[in-house]
């Protein structure tokens, strides 16, 4: 609102000189002091907004980053080997192998 509207309010009050000015700074101070609040709040949500999706990026490159890790090591060579298993000793005396 205007200073002006806010003098006819006072003049709508009964107010008068010295009281009217008063009671019409008062207003534009408190009407200017609610807009600098919402205008704070509105930065506040702004921000954290911002931040969530900043985190959430951070998050979603983690995650990719994760995906070509295990990708990339599923796809090279193994670390280790399978046992194979344990055959029992030849004896050149008892075995033969030409013997089917």
């Amino acid at each position: 609102m205007e200073f002006a509207s806010f003098i006819e309010m006072g003049k709508d009050l009964g107010l008068q000189s010295q009281e009217l000015l008063e009671f019409a700074k008062e207003r534009e101070l408190a009407v200017k002091q609610e807009r600098q609040i919402i205008e704070d709040r509105e930065r506040d949500e702004r921000q954290s907004k911002r931040a969530h999706e900043k985190e959430m990026k951070e998050y979603e490159l983690r995650i990719a980053e994760t995906a070509t890790k295990s990708n990339s090591s599923s796809t090279g060579t193994s670390s280790f080997s399978s046992k194979l298993p344990k055959l029992p000793v030849f004896k050149d005396n008892i075995d033969d192998m030409d013997s089917c």
